[in-house]
């Protein structure tokens, strides 16, 4: 069974710099990006771009991180292969300027992976990927960690890229099969799932992303690729070795939650897209190795605002 984990790739250090076109008046709020090893933030439309955690040391990188729902926190997943024997990967919060950093899910051993954290609604928990162990013993789950007691719940005894929906109800969720990945929701309620794009409707499926009202469900696709490569259908699983091959080009899909056919918002052919929503849920963010763009959500061309842009992760903030 694939592992879904964000691939990496360690690129040459460098600043962000402004992108040739000018970025709109109408854009508004903060992004929180990565860009290379390290994550910036970024106060639309004028303001400066700040790096706000460095990568520590060679081998590091900061994979992927989100904004609390009230903006005073981010987390953040740091992946250290200075080691590649012993690599790990642990999740972290940190003030908006990258101050009073702690690690809040610490890998208990080698080849200990949390990853791709997201916040509860209510800012009072975090849910990420967890990985880890081997044999019969292989970990992998959906955890829901409390920020303050620590304690932490299996959501999932599954593993794939994901999102929370902002009520609360749902988690989004790219699963992989023998035929191939799926896009589901889990009541988190019920702790039932429910198929919205069933095995073989495309060919890959990656970064689930809800829309501020909880009804619509954006996400990087790639239909009729099946002539590819076995080995570029899903992402590289962590602890193995680092790769430049990140997988199959996507275009940009929105889709209601209550079911229905995916529309396409972009024809980006873009390489690990990350994605995520306007505060308004009017555009959508993407950053991928080309650049940092946005899209109105209706669909149309993308605004580069920033080049050249990375892997990782991208959220938008008011």
């Amino acid at each position: 069974l694939p592992f879904l984990f964000i691939a990496l790739t360690i690129l040459t250090a460098c600043s962000p710099r402004t992108g040739p076109a000018a970025v709109p008046n109408s854009l508004s709020g903060h992004l929180l990006f990565t860009q290379r090893e390290s994550l910036w933030t970024w106060a639309l439309p004028n303001g400066e771009q700040q790096e706000i955690v460095p990568a520590p040391k060679i081998g590091q990188q900061i994979t992927s991180a989100r904004w609390s729902p009230d903006g005073t926190q981010v987390t953040y997943a740091l992946f250290d292969s200075s080691d590649p024997r012993n690599a790990v990967s642990q999740v972290f919060l940190a003030s908006p300027n990258g101050q009073d950093v702690r690690v809040i899910l610490p890998a208990a051993q080698p080849l200990d992976f949390y990853q791709s954290p997201a916040w509860s609604p209510d800012g009072k928990s975090i849910y990420a990927m967890h990985s880890g162990g081997s044999g019969q013993q292989r970990i992998n789950r959906i955890v829901q960690m409390s920020v303050a007691t620590g304690d932490i719940e299996t959501i999932a005894d599954d593993i794939g890229f994901f999102d929370v929906s902002g009520d609360g109800r749902w988690l989004a969720m790219a699963r992989s099969a023998a035929g191939g990945l799926s896009l589901d929701l889990l009541d988190l309620h019920t702790r039932e799932w429910h198929t919205l794009l069933a095995t073989g409707q495309f060919d890959n499926i990656s970064a689930p992303r809800f829309d501020p009202t909880s009804t619509n469900l954006l996400f990087g696709g790639t239909v009729g690729a099946r002539t590819a490569s076995t080995s570029a259908e899903s992402p590289l699983a962590l602890g193995t070795t680092v790769a430049e091959a990140h997988g199959l080009p996507q275009d940009l899909y929105v889709i209601p939650i209550a079911g229905g056919q995916p529309k396409q918002v972009a024809a980006l052919q873009a390489d690990d897209p990350a994605l995520s929503w306007s505060p308004d849920g009017q555009s959508v963010v993407v950053l991928w190795i080309d650049s940092i763009s946005v899209i109105l959500a209706s669909g149309g061309q993308p605004t580069r605002i920033l080049t050249p842009g990375s892997y990782g992760s991208v959220d938008w903030s008011r």
